[in-house]
């Protein structure tokens, strides 16, 4: 029902209810991710995506973090429905977008474990630790980091 009245309201001003059907997607998104729906996931937070980029492309500054923040959500929906190229492609992007987010990194060192190179997620790791040297003490269970290294018998 929200995201009708939210397409309803964006037909009569797009320029106005963007955002805010952007932001509802994304949270369409979301609770599909969280349902383990990556098909679906992956669907609304493409939905959000371009809307993001319509408005970014706009030279609107502040929805930067936005597509960073939609890119890493896809780049974990990628991950959890097994299609590493594309969660490489979009935790790229997240990264260009915002280099200084260790939860990027973190994603993609799971990305590149999955892939088999322990080398470069153990750089990946390395580069979030780098940026937040507290991460595995603020984030000691759950992240791609402490399962990576769970996973390799390195922690307990």
């Amino acid at each position: 029902l929200a995201l009708v009245n939210r397409e309803t309201l964006f037909e009569q001003n797009p320029d106005f209810y963007r955002s805010s059907l952007a932001d509802t997607q994304n949270n369409i998104g979301a609770v599909y991710f969280f349902l383990n729906d990556y098909s679906n996931s992956i669907k609304y937070y493409r939905l959000a995506l371009c809307n993001y980029e319509l408005l970014y492309e706009q030279g609107k500054e502040e929805y930067r973090s936005e597509l960073a923040m939609l890119q890493y959500n896809l780049a974990n929906a990628f991950v959890a429905n097994n299609n590493l190229e594309e969660a490489l492609s979009a935790i790229d992007k997240a990264i260009s977008l915002d280099p200084t987010e260790s939860d990027n990194y973190d994603t993609k060192g799971e990305i590149y474990l999955k892939q088999g190179d322990e080398k470069k997620a153990f750089e990946m790791w390395e580069k979030v630790l780098e940026l937040n040297p507290d991460f595995l003490k603020d984030k000691p269970d759950g992240t791609n980091l402490s399962n990576g290294l769970k996973n390799l018998g390195l922690i307990k």
